[in-house]
């Protein structure tokens, strides 16, 4: 499953636990009403902000099916994997976005002393 569909799936099963258990939702577009005026999921509203918002989304080639651009080559091309796997590099297009080398602050982590957790 690609990176983009996975955060979908779990914004869309927050969204549903949160209906659930009457909590409202993290981001109002996320939410509509049905025909009988009970809330529900609104996914079209969650695609899109995951579309917008995370890096390597998929983009629709000239054909029309789904790519992932993966990563940029050092003279600045994107990287891009197909639907069937295989990869290819091109020209940028405006929109294009891929995931960066993981960081943490501080470099090194957070340390914690796991002697220091008690359960009541």
């Amino acid at each position: 499953m690609k990176w983009r569909d996975k955060e979908h799936q779990a914004y869309v099963a927050e969204d549903r636990w949160r209906i659930t258990h009457g909590i409202g939702p993290s981001d109002p577009s996320f939410r509509t009403a049905d025909a009988a005026g009970k809330p529900v999921t609104n996914v079209a509203a969650i695609r899109a902000m995951v579309d917008k918002e995370y890096p390597g989304v998929s983009v629709k080639s000239s054909t029309g099916a789904h790519e992932e651009v993966l990563d940029k080559t050092p003279s600045g091309d994107s990287v891009v994997k197909r639907a069937d796997g295989t990869q290819y590099t091109r020209k940028p297009k405006k929109g294009n976005s891929f995931p960066g080398d993981e960081m943490k602050v501080p470099a090194t982590g957070i340390k914690i002393d796991m002697s220091q957790f008690k359960c009541p």
